[in-house]
């Protein structure tokens, strides 16, 4: 951090009046008008504990190949600004930190330190892959089924005061089908990379909406423009709960336009008490509609 010494002359005086005169009455004038800043989140190095195995890694360095996802997904949802990697990993030997991740008081520390506004800490909290076959459907082949879970534990830290902003728990799963008899690929490494992606689009999404919820940015009838879009995470087809300032669902909006920084959606329920900045909760994918009951299967009987 470079700090300016202002160093005393016959002129100062003169020179700190022309700036009270300036700059108050503009600052009076609309504090609201100043734009939030954005939040600047750094993410720490993923923590493996001892008694965790990664079937897929060689090498237990690796798994800064899952943190670089991470901080990635982040930068790709175009929310919030990130911290560059090689910017904490230099801090952190700097500070000689090789061992157990930080308190909350240490993070904040940390945060300040990298110009953040928080700083994410994640623990590679849990791995399993299991195996499994099952005949292949009208063949006489069997099918390979890899089933693999990634669990991964964080807190965010908020820079100021040093206090946990919130929690979360990461948990993809995933799994590859494969015969039997096939060897030319390696199913293993193939789930874990899946694994991994699944993990950091879950994580930088958890993050983004903590840290800037999805509201709503203007309402015209029953239609409402939302604050987020395709970057971070809302999908045509998704929908959320409209809240007021008490949390309780008003409305619900259906996304039907999702461009890259924000989105497009229909409202129903009491769509008249819907305003500007309400939040939106519960972002998810719209089920798809029940198969219709008694239904054939148009190949039954061809086999």
């Amino acid at each position: 951090m470079e700090v300016t010494k202002l160093g005393r002359s016959s002129g100062a005086p003169l020179a700190i009046g022309l700036i009270a005169t300036f700059v108050l009455p503009i600052a009076s004038a609309s504090p609201a008008a100043q734009p939030a800043a954005r939040p600047r989140v750094a993410v720490l190095r993923l923590e493996l504990p001892a008694s965790v195995i990664v079937p897929w890694l060689n090498d237990r360095v690796e798994t800064s190949l899952l943190h670089d996802t991470m901080i990635d997904a982040l930068v790709h949802s175009q929310a919030l600004d990130v911290v560059e990697r090689t910017r904490v990993d230099a801090l952190l030997t700097e500070a000689e930190l090789t061992g157990p991740l930080p308190e909350s008081s240490s993070a904040a520390r940390l945060a300040k330190a990298l110009g953040a506004t928080h700083l994410a800490i994640s623990t590679l909290a849990d791995v399993d892959v299991s195996e499994d076959t099952a005949p292949l459907p009208y063949t006489s082949r069997v099918q390979r089924i890899l089933r693999g879970r990634l669990r991964i534990d964080f807190r965010v830290v908020e820079a100021d005061s040093s206090r946990v902003a919130f929690s979360g728990t990461v948990d993809a799963r995933d799994q590859i089908s494969r015969l039997a008899d096939d060897e030319a690929a390696d199913e293993v490494k193939a789930l874990g990379e899946r694994l991994e992606r699944h993990a950091a689009e879950e994580f930088a999404r958890q993050v983004v909406e903590g840290l800037v919820p999805l509201k709503v940015v203007s309402v015209k009838g029953e239609e409402v423009d939302l604050s987020r879009g395709t970057a971070s995470g809302v999908r045509e087809g998704f929908s959320c709960d409209v809240v007021d300032s008490a949390g309780e669902a008003i409305a619900r909006v259906t996304v039907t336009h999702a461009a890259e920084v924000s989105a497009t959606g229909q409202l129903t329920g009491e769509a008249h008490a819907v305003r500007p900045d309400m939040r939106c909760r519960s972002l998810r994918a719209v089920l798809a509609p029940p198969a219709i009951a008694g239904r054939r299967d148009p190949l039954e009987g061809r086999w």
